[in-house]
């Protein structure tokens, strides 16, 4: 996309979603995460594959935190309001 436009597709987010291991397997000592590298860059990982593996009890990998995302692998997007701020005008 040119500079200042909207993106061409959106990313999911990476909230919270980093792995614990290196790509060679050696663990993250500044992360809490329990996500592995393969869980999140490898072929099926969060970052790479269009629907990525679930884990064992069905939840995603990583979570949609961010307003506006929601829904699996967050591909729904939303719009979130304040009802005593509506107008009533639409």
């Amino acid at each position: 996309a040119a500079p200042g436009a909207r993106p061409l597709q959106q990313g999911r987010p990476m909230y919270w979603c980093h792995p614990n291991t290196t790509k060679d397997g050696t663990p993250v000592k500044w992360t809490w995460n329990q996500q592995t590298y393969d869980q999140v860059y490898g072929p099926q990982g969060w970052c790479m594959a269009d629907s990525p593996e679930r884990r064992r009890d069905g939840g995603q990998v990583c979570e949609c935190h961010l307003d506006g995302l929601a829904g699996p692998n967050c591909v729904f997007t939303t719009e979130t309001v304040c009802m005593n701020q509506c107008g009533g005008h639409g």
